[in-house]
């Protein structure tokens, strides 16, 4: 048996930044990946969307406000 953390880690920075640090997708895909893990809805009430700006750590989002 083990036990894999699975504590969110997030970056100071926009989500897209996060999600894409090296630039290498679409916004489309961004949007399916965040679909696909079901965090599209979280992120279209984001101001800014894509381009919304974390805090270090992501201190400015709540990890109970993204599950469901």
């Amino acid at each position: 048996m083990a036990v894999i953390a699975q504590d969110p880690v997030l970056f100071g920075g926009t989500l897209r930044r996060n999600l894409d640090p090296f630039s290498r997708y679409t916004d489309l895909e961004l949007w399916t990946a965040l679909e696909e893990v079901q965090l599209k809805e979280m992120a279209e009430k984001l101001p800014g969307q894509l381009n919304y700006q974390f805090k270090e750590s992501g201190s400015n989002v709540s990890v109970q406000a993204t599950s469901t």
